[in-house]
């Protein structure tokens, strides 16, 4: 079986593509990844703080926290959210506590606040 990609731990384990899914590789402690690459031949993906296995490309990525982000809003079901006055959340908390698509509340935990 050939080898596609290889994970190298600051603990000196290993995991390669024969061994399991990206998904599957233990998240922390990450020194370097080597793969194949069609241009280079080897590349050894090092120095990043984050690691992330893009499908369509079938390699690994690195990059700071900001590029990992940018990955994650293009590629994964992340929402971002906002700040909004005091009065805009009231009016929008209004609209969803009253929308007809759901039932309305059951009720509330003892001592909780509605909002």
């Amino acid at each position: 079986m050939t080898v596609d990609w290889k994970i190298f731990y600051d603990n000196g384990d290993t995991l390669d593509s024969s061994q399991g899914r990206p998904m599957d590789a233990p998240k922390r402690g990450i020194v370097c990844i080597v793969q194949n690459d069609s241009l280079v031949g080897r590349e050894i993906k090092h120095g990043s703080d984050w690691y992330y296995w893009v499908a369509n490309e079938s390699q690994w990525w690195g990059s700071d926290r900001d590029g990992l982000l940018d990955w994650a809003m293009n590629n994964l079901p992340i929402k971002q959210g906002r700040n909004v006055t005091r009065k805009r959340f009231s009016e929008v908390m209004d609209m969803a506590d009253k929308d007809p698509d759901f039932r309305p509340a059951s009720g509330l935990l003892k001592g909780a606040n509605p909002r």
